[in-house]
């Protein structure tokens, strides 16, 4: 108990105004619960499976021709293909740090209602979720008609298209709440 008594007497010490405690306090939560979130395995395949699901069915609407899909635990999550291309969904397509970051980034945010920060929350993730599908909907057309370019486009255009979505989410978020508070 005397180490805590210290900790809290140097914490006092430091003279932070209340929106540096917040931030403080949501950055010590958010190291807490990232283990627990970072490996909760069937979170990464609910939203690995639904991904591969609405993606198969995009194209398909798409193209009127479905892709299969099957699971290939050895090496990813799932493998979706047709006659012309295939496509590798891990675990790491499914968005789960980009859901993450949004959310820990609204709920750090001081001064903003429980109901504004679940609104932001839960709209971010199903527009972020939506974006994603696009995405993946991208690369398989991309692996189709212009494989050359599967790379650039995986490990470059998408992902920086897809933080440039979650910054443009997080100013809209800044803007809106505030004005209404």
């Amino acid at each position: 108990m005397k180490g805590l008594s210290k900790f809290k007497e140097i914490i006092s010490s430091l003279n932070l105004s209340p929106d540096q405690w917040h931030f403080i306090k949501v950055t010590l939560i958010c190291v807490l619960v990232w283990p627990f979130f970072h490996f909760w395995e069937s979170l990464d395949l609910w939203l690995s499976e639904t991904l591969l699901h609405s993606t198969r069915h995009t194209i398909g609407f798409i193209t009127g021709t479905t892709p299969s899909a099957f699971e290939k635990p050895e090496t990813c999550i799932f493998v979706m293909k047709d006659y012309r291309a295939s496509l590798l969904i891990g675990k790491q397509c499914n968005g789960k740090v980009l859901y993450f970051m949004l959310i820990a980034f609204i709920f750090a945010i001081p001064n903003r209602t429980w109901k504004t920060k679940l609104w932001w929350s839960l709209s971010g993730f199903l527009l972020v979720f939506i974006i994603n599908i696009l995405r993946i909907v991208g690369l398989f057309f991309i692996a189709k008609s212009i494989p050359d370019w599967f790379d650039a486009f995986h490990h470059s255009i998408f992902q920086i298209f897809m933080y440039v979505v979650i910054f443009a989410i997080w100013l809209l978020y800044l803007a809106k709440s505030a004005t209404k508070q």
